[in-house]
């Protein structure tokens, strides 16, 4: 089996990681598929995540004040433990739409 886990994120500097794209991905058997955290411009679209441990998508919060830090479109998230696509609650300026989610174990976030 293939494993790919992507963590997206930045430690000390907001600006650093921007404009990344995670276009046409199969995701299977991650512990979190794609974690986005404090990053500019991330586009995740097209892809297929199956079978996470966690979370197929987790968007956890950043400082910027732009909008669009993260765009989540056209995804199928199946059979993840706890949320097919969690948005945590100090999140702001994500846009996440047409995505199908299916099979979330524990929790159903969007």
């Amino acid at each position: 089996m293939f494993f790919i886990i992507f963590y997206i994120s930045v430690i000390d500097s907001f600006d650093s990681a921007q404009d990344i794209v995670v276009d046409g991905v199969t995701i299977i058997g991650a512990v979190n598929a794609i974690y986005v955290s404090s990053t500019f411009r991330v586009d995740i679209k097209n892809n297929f995540i199956d079978n996470s441990y966690f979370r197929g998508v987790h968007l956890y919060g950043s400082a910027h004040a732009s909008e669009n830090v993260a765009f989540v479109h056209n995804n199928l998230i199946t059979h993840n433990k706890l949320d097919g696509i969690d948005i945590d609650s100090h999140s702001a300026r994500y846009l996440v739409e047409k995505n199908v989610v299916i099979g979330a174990d524990n929790r159903f976030l969007i």
